[in-house]
């Protein structure tokens, strides 16, 4: 034989590029045109809508998530186009060159998606918070959390040090942000994100000022995300720490570049982003701006800001290796002199939602028919000889599901979710971040004086009433004992120190583990399993 047939030929096998497993006849799946890879619809959260689309549109190029984090949206197939026969036959593999697949026309580049677990894909706040100190500070980021619904927040300038808990600071969808703190009064940068996000704290040894975290992707490698400063003051020895950094990030993944997105202020105002050249006589002097010029370029990242972000210079940048990652980045008014940078991105995160409980309102219960039926249920239990011989287990099991039962039928529940919001943000304060926001909207694009004028006074109304509902909600969990609306003195009932509770104690998680196997567990029951089994390994059976 010249080696042309194998010596046993079977059936050939196409694996999924991303579970890895066999693509059968009878499964759905598409080829990626620039690995030439099979993937399973489903691993790639690919509905079965689009995937028809695939076969009726004409010049739809197909990327698996390892090639790129590009997926797709419903608003893209609204457009026309010839129907084409794009059946599922498993037979295009026989050519493993770079040549794109022919049954599809490259002439158009990759479309990108905004698909997550929200419709706007996944939104990124980087903001110079100019310390968070104060109470006026803790209502303005929540004042911007409100408005722009960030699922992840980059900070600088924080100001915080780790004598203050993240909860006093933080609302509660965001109470485990990854910080690294200066002396008070100074510095300090933080990432927060959604609690139902699943990210992973990076450790990097270095002396700037930079924090990094990891976020799941489905069905992809996984994001580095970093928030970053730079102080006025400092030397080209930060930046080449911040090199240092991204060095460390980069030796984590084999094989691949990392998909990294780095945000934060750099205070470097003399570097043109259009074409990466310094301007001339820099205020920071040559050598800082060349450096950062000189990382972004071999790191082959792309600044994204295109408008200044604190009077006529673009200090806040957003870097990322992955251009098309990135939807959209705009800026809008922030917290300090600074403006913020809203960065959406089109990838699907893996989520982790807390299942909804009940729990039962005794203070709205019938009291009196609980004691009844429960008395009766015994009494009957009791006269019954038949059940005195029962054994300790059927008298447990009755007793339970006495008490059960009764309970259900006379003390109503509620369901709680894992969801909190915020208790005095109200529909009032809502409407009028809307109404600021319009204002603003307006004031951008027609930029006249009287509509600036229009947008500062809805600004105004906006940061007084929230005040006031704040400190309404505050005098309300004060004086929840009191009667007498003129005698009303401050009492410290179980909503004050429930509020007290929440913000002195930090949430801290287990973080996201890795099975025998290695595959992430996520889920507490899992959690749970590994660490007794590694609880276990460590002892010796010496029998």
């Amino acid at each position: 034989m010249s080696g042309d047939v194998h010596p046993h030929p079977g059936p050939i096998k196409y694996p999924c590029s991303v579970c890895e497993r066999p693509v059968a006849k009878n499964q759905h799946a598409l080829q990626c045109d620039s690995c030439d890879q099979w993937v399973h619809i489903k691993c790639d959260g690919i509905t079965k809508q689009e995937y028809k689309q695939f076969q009726e549109i004409k010049h739809l190029i197909f990327e698996c998530p390892k090639c790129n984090l590009f997926t797709f949206t419903d608003s893209f197939f609204n457009a026309s186009g010839e129907s084409i026969d794009l059946s599922n036959s498993f037979q295009a593999l026989s050519d493993l060159s770079d040549k794109p697949n022919n049954s599809m026309d490259s002439t158009i580049d990759s479309v990108t998606t905004n698909q997550s677990q929200h419709k706007r894909g996944l939104r990124i706040m980087s903001v110079n918070c100019r310390s968070l100190i104060s109470s006026t500070k803790h209502l303005d980021l929540q004042n911007l959390i409100e408005t722009h619904n960030p699922d992840i927040i980059l900070g600088c300038e924080s100001h915080l040090d780790p004598q203050i808990a993240s909860s006093e600071v933080f609302p509660i969808n965001y109470s485990n942000p990854y910080r690294k703190d200066r002396k008070l009064g100074e510095g300090g940068v933080f990432i927060a994100a959604k609690s139902d996000l699943i990210t992973t704290e990076i450790n990097i040894k270095t002396d700037c000022e930079i924090v990094w975290a990891t976020l799941t992707v489905q069905g992809s490698f996984p994001i580095y995300i970093g928030s970053y400063y730079r102080r006025p003051s400092s030397k080209t020895d930060m930046i080449e720490e911040l090199e240092k950094s991204i060095e460390q990030i980069t030796s984590k993944v084999k094989n691949n570049m990392p998909h990294i997105i780095l945000g934060g202020d750099f205070n470097l105002p003399d570097i043109n982003w259009d074409n990466t050249t310094v301007n001339t006589n820099p205020q920071y002097g040559q050598e800082i701006n060349s450096k950062l010029v000189e990382i972004v370029t071999e790191n082959d990242f792309i600044q994204m800001v295109k408008e200044p972000t604190r009077g006529k210079n673009i200090l806040d940048l957003i870097l990322t290796n992955n251009p098309g990652l990135i939807e959209r980045t705009q800026t809008q008014p922030g917290m300090s002199d600074h403006e913020i940078v809203i960065t959406d991105i089109n990838i699907k995160a893996k989520t982790y939602r807390k299942k909804p409980r009940n729990v039962y309102i005794y203070k709205k219960a019938d009291m009196n028919s609980l004691q009844n039926d429960i008395d009766q249920a015994f009494t009957d239990h009791l006269k019954n000889k038949d059940k005195l011989t029962n054994s300790v287990e059927d008298n447990w099991i009755f007793f339970k599901d006495t008490i059960l039962n009764s309970v259900n039928k006379h003390v109503p529940q509620k369901t709680i979710s894992g969801k909190q919001d915020v208790p005095w943000m109200n529909h009032t304060i809502k409407r009028l971040i809307r109404k600021r926001q319009r204002r603003y909207n307006t004031a951008k694009n027609y930029d006249t004086s009287e509509n600036w004028k229009k947008y500062r006074k809805a600004r105004d109304i906006v940061k007084q009433t929230m005040t006031e509902a704040h400190d309404k909600y505050i005098r309300g969990i004060l004086n929840e004992d009191s009667t007498n609306e003129e005698q009303k003195k401050p009492t410290m009932g179980k909503k004050f120190w429930q509020y007290i509770k929440s913000r002195k104690k930090d949430t801290v998680n287990i973080s996201t583990l890795k099975n025998s196997s290695g595959t992430e567990v996520i889920d507490s029951k899992g959690k749970a399993a590994i660490l007794n089994e590694q609880y276990d390994s460590v002892f010796t059976d010496e029998e």
